[in-house]
């Protein structure tokens, strides 16, 4: 009786999977399917957080490869900061294999307002249009339907040909607060800032205010030791083009901290900066050569290690900047030199490195790094510190320099594919 029941159950099993068989077979042999072999092979190389998944949900025309050296086509997304506070997306297509010598470029501007989907989709539609060229030398391009959406007729406007009741001024407030606590401590922290900004291709105004307090207590058998600190200044940049690769500008700043010493501290530093690079190729490359040079005014809360509640004294700095984003990862350093006219070892010496590099098929390389050399501590406070001081971090502790490091290397085999999106159980 049992084998008589076992019987039928085993030519239902297989049927069901001689039909599973049959479908998978006739999914991938319909009409149509076979074009995906003729689809360009696309790698997408963003340079911020992007939406990978939507992309791939969107744009089903297109092989999608997890390695750039696999692709025919190697997309290069960038983002730059805007003056109105938006942000300029600019996408590098650069045609690799079969495309070799084909490359485009495509501009989307950003306004502040923008909401993560009106970016999105407008990134891409840009993807699709830069993705055009490429598809007619395929054997898709028998496929393809095209439509044109009503337009204006209006001409390109230059940024600063807009009519603008703000004239091109963008405001920003910010105000954070937070507080924890537990049997032994508590803690409580605010802070604002302000900022106004005027960007045009001429000249550029950036003014910013802001304040930071800090109170946190902790409770030790009987005692109560108290960490307070506060924080307050203003900065003013101004900046004038003067043509590709020269600009002329002027900082100047007040600030006021607790922690350093400074009751009130002045700054001002006329700037020449030169551009070894046209401006308008800052989203793939710079080199750039700033100078400063001006007085600093220091009003200290107690009398330094040099023996001053107050003193004025003239410095110059140096920055050189290098950044380059290509198809094998992106570079970056910046060098940072300073020092006191009045005493030339009263010097700083930085440099910050960034490194994202492909080195060969599926393994990339990333470091970032920064370390100081500080010799020109001049505010510091005059006698030792308690231990409260210390392990609370209440005021700056003298120290010759400064160091950070971070690196990774990871490396990626198996199928050069990545069309599939499934979203279950999230992302």
């Amino acid at each position: 009786m049992m084998l008589r029941l076992l019987s039928p159950l085993r030519r239902a099993c297989c049927a069901a999977a001689a039909l599973l068989i049959a479908l998978q077979a006739a999914a991938q042999s319909a009409p149509g399917s076979s074009s995906r072999e003729d689809a360009p092979r696309v790698f997408i190389d963003c340079q911020f957080g992007c939406d990978l998944q939507y992309v791939k949900n969107e744009v089903s025309f297109v092989n999608f490869v997890r390695d750039r050296r696999q692709a025919q086509v190697y997309v290069l997304l960038t983002l730059i900061e805007t003056g109105g506070g938006g942000g300029q997306f600019t996408l590098f297509f650069i045609g690799q294999e079969t495309f070799e010598g084909q490359a485009d470029t495509l501009v989307y501007n950003a306004p502040a307002a923008s909401t993560e989907g009106i970016v999105r989709e407008a990134l891409l539609g840009l993807l699709k249009r830069g993705l055009l060229p490429y598809l007619l030398q395929t054997p898709l391009a028998e496929r393809l339907t095209y439509s044109l959406d009503g337009g204006d007729g209006n001409a390109a406007l230059q940024p600063d040909q807009v009519r603008d009741p703000w004239h091109n001024w963008v405001f920003s407030a910010r105000l954070n607060f937070s507080a924890d606590g537990q049997e032994s401590n508590r803690s409580l922290d605010v802070s604002s800032f302000l900022r106004a900004a005027q960007v045009l291709p001429a000249y550029k105004v950036n003014a910013s205010a802001y304040f930071s307090r800090s109170a946190s207590q902790f409770f030790v058998d009987q005692d109560t030791f108290v960490n307070l600190q506060r924080s307050w200044g203003a900065n003013l940049l101004y900046v004038k083009s003067l043509g590709q690769h020269w600009s002329a500008g002027l900082f100047a700043d007040y600030n006021s901290s607790l922690f350093q010493n400074i009751r009130g501290g002045y700054t001002l530093l006329p700037a020449l900066e030169y551009d070894l690079y046209p401006y308008e190729e800052a989203t793939r490359r710079q080199l750039r050569f700033l100078y400063r040079i001006g007085p600093r005014f220091n009003q200290y809360v107690q009398e330094t290690v040099y023996g001053f509640e107050e003193e004025l004294r003239f410095r110059q700095h140096l920055e050189i900047g290098f950044e380059q984003v290509e198809p094998w990862g992106s570079i970056s350093i910046e060098l940072d030199a300073s020092h006191y006219f009045h005493d030339v070892n009263l010097h700083n010496l930085s440099i910050n490195p960034e490194i994202e590099w492909n080195l060969f098929k599926g393994f990339n390389l990333n470091f970032n790094a920064y370390a100081e050399l500080s010799r020109d501590q001049i505010f510091l406070t005059k006698g030792d510190a308690t231990p409260e001081e210390v392990l609370l971090q209440i005021r700056q502790l003298k120290t010759g320099y400064f160091y950070f490091l971070y690196g990774g290397i990871s490396y990626t085999f198996g199928s050069i594919y990545n069309n599939v999106v499934n979203p279950r159980f999230g992302r």
